[in-house]
């Protein structure tokens, strides 16, 4: 669930600047440098770029503060993990084939934060249901272990006390409790 959010975040996000990208780069490839301004609003965008069909640098974002910088579009492979995912993907024209490659690097840990409480609680009610059933399991298995043990002891008491051999215990199993009351009877 956590994966398929964040992909459908990034995939608006990469969409759009696909679009705009491949537009921009079939009419007027100068303005390049122009598509990735709009990034600065986006919380998640730690660094994007653009290379060319060859892969030189045509146009870069870094996000101020990050300590993020541009790989050579050679080294990066799509990754996903806990705190940020990493895309390089084809702007593809319909009648010019390739017209580049956008690179986007986004920050997630933010989202993984705002998914612990619900981790958290959906920990808390396995936990509950879990002791909650052990404890129901407990008590019905208790039940039917002490009950013949139970019917043992009253039927000694009566032995003790009114010395009646007499009494019997009725044996409900075959194992260590039904072989203590048939040695009792």
């Amino acid at each position: 669930q956590f994966r398929r959010d964040v992909a459908q975040r990034l995939q608006i996000t990469e969409s759009l600047l696909i679009e705009r990208a491949s537009r921009v780069l079939e009419s007027d490839p100068a303005e390049v440098g122009s598509l990735l301004r709009p990034l600065a609003g986006d919380q998640q965008i730690l660094a994007a770029a653009i290379y060319s069909p060859e892969k030189h640098l045509l146009a870069k974002y870094v996000k101020p503060g990050s300590g993020e910088f541009i790989p050579l579009p050679d080294r990066v492979s799509r990754t996903f993990s806990t705190s940020s995912v990493v895309l390089l993907n084809p702007l593809l024209s319909h009648d010019r084939g390739t017209l580049g490659y956008i690179y986007l690097k986004a920050d997630v840990s933010k989202l993984a934060e705002q998914r612990f409480p619900d981790l958290l609680r959906g920990m808390v009610i396995v936990f509950l249901l879990s002791s909650l059933i052990a404890v129901l399991c407990a008590y019905l298995f208790q039940k039917r272990i002490t009950r013949s043990i139970t019917e043992l002891a009253r039927a000694a008491r009566v032995v003790s006390e009114r010395h009646d051999y007499s009494v019997r215990v009725a044996s409900r199993s075959a194992d260590e409790i039904g072989q203590l009351v048939n040695s009792f009877n």
